[in-house]
């Protein structure tokens, strides 16, 4: 019967310890002067969970307010509804930022150029927004000009194109590794290297940058995360093995991966949910 009450009293202090890590947050907006049925959307995934969690909110005279609460930063979405139907919002009504415990201001007419306040994730963000812009809207001019069909340019002037926009995109990667590597105890930080994984799963200075993270953001449920999916990369990447798989043929018979080593193999991934087939060539 004692271990029986202490074990139950080590499951509860357990329990309310990591109940305590989720902290309150307090979302206070201004944006236009509607009132219901116009209505602000909250849209994002629970860093702990994965989960989709959607709130949604009517307006006052342009205000409204969420409140919650959440263990660490994560990218959400608001959406402005003029008439409480999320399918008509257009793109200047919809804004993307950083939530984080304590109280975030949010004042404009419309979302997108609204001013947010309250959130240190978002401030670094912003700052790494101003870091990488400049080299973004050259990528933009010469994407641009690479894509104007109605100017007859030349196959050397073409390839010169091509060679200042890998250059420019080499760039703008190098600052991102760069940014990552000065702020190693921001969530910021794993975000930004589960992109680049999910993107480039042939970068290296991935790991590298994963090593260089504090021990607190490593600890962090999306830092555990980031791990196994770097882990991941390294069994499916360019130049490794591909982990085998059995699945049944249209005819229903079952083969596995591994009965064709040695061959050339086309892989189709396909979901119905997708309009956009993935190939995959490998050797085996």
């Amino acid at each position: 019967m004692k271990y029986r009450l202490s074990l139950f009293l080590s499951f509860f202090v357990v329990l309310s310890i990591l109940s305590s890590e989720k902290k309150d947050f307090i979302i206070e907006g201004k944006i236009g002067d509607l009132s219901a049925p116009a209505t602000i959307f909250l849209l994002y995934n629970d860093p702990v969970t994965n989960h989709t969690v959607r709130d949604s909110t009517l307006l006052n005279a342009g205000r409204f307010t969420f409140t919650g609460r959440i263990e660490y930063p994560v990218y959400v979405q608001i959406i402005y509804a003029f008439n409480g139907d999320i399918r008509y919002a257009t793109g200047g009504d919809i804004r993307r930022f950083y939530l984080e415990a304590g109280k975030i201001t949010i004042d404009g007419y419309q979302l997108f150029n609204a001013e947010i306040k309250g959130s240190v994730t978002q401030d670094l963000l912003e700052r790494y927004f101003d870091i990488v812009r400049p080299v973004q809207k050259k990528m933009r001019e010469v994407r641009n000009n690479m894509d104007d069909i109605y100017i007859p340019y030349s196959p050397e002037y073409r390839l010169s194109l091509d060679s200042l926009y890998k250059s420019l995109n080499e760039e703008y990667n190098q600052l991102s590794m760069d940014f990552i590597e000065a702020h190693p105890n921001s969530m910021l930080a794993i975000d930004m290297l589960d992109s680049e994984v999910k993107a480039h799963p042939d970068n290296d200075k991935v790991e590298i940058l994963y090593e260089q993270l504090s021990q607190e953001m490593k600890g962090s449920v999306p830092g555990i995360r980031l791990k196994r999916n770097i882990q991941n990369r390294k069994r499916i990447g360019t130049g490794h093995v591909a982990p085998n798989f059995r699945a049944n043929t249209l005819d229903g018979n079952s083969v596995s991966l591994s009965d064709y080593k040695g061959k050339w193999l086309l892989l189709v991934f396909w979901s119905p949910t997708c309009d956009i087939c993935h190939l995959s060539l490998i050797t085996i």
